[in-house]
């Protein structure tokens, strides 16, 4: 079993494979938003509807779920789990629970509730 708090000591080379520096989710996702930021991150039709979303709305939205978590007191590294369908806001959600330090993960609207319990 794995403890979600404890912290594995990165093993890192000095030169060649294995000798990059190791970055979190959080600094690659905030480094593409400070490249692209008015740039489209997010695509997605609805109704016949064309819709779009920036890096820097992307940020904001995520940004919003994980202040959401604050306000209910969701306890830091424990697990957000998203069920739903491939959407903007699903990866708002998984971002926002990066950012908020949990645990994203997703599950399958067509999961039975034991393999969710699982």
């Amino acid at each position: 079993m794995t403890d979600v708090n404890s912290e594995i000591p990165v093993k890192i080379r000095s030169s060649g494979m294995g000798s990059e520096r190791p970055t979190t989710v959080n600094e690659l996702f905030f480094d593409q938003v400070k490249r692209s930021g008015d740039r489209a991150a997010l695509h997605i039709e609805r109704d016949g509807k064309p819709l779009m979303w920036t890096w820097l709305q992307y940020q904001q939205e995520a940004f919003k779920f994980a202040k959401a978590m604050s306000v209910f007191k969701v306890k830091e590294r424990s697990s957000v789990c998203i069920m739903g369908f491939n959407s903007p806001e699903w990866a708002f959600a998984f971002m926002g629970g990066v950012m908020y330090n949990c645990v994203s993960t997703g599950i399958y609207i067509t999961n039975a509730a034991e393999a969710c319990f699982y």
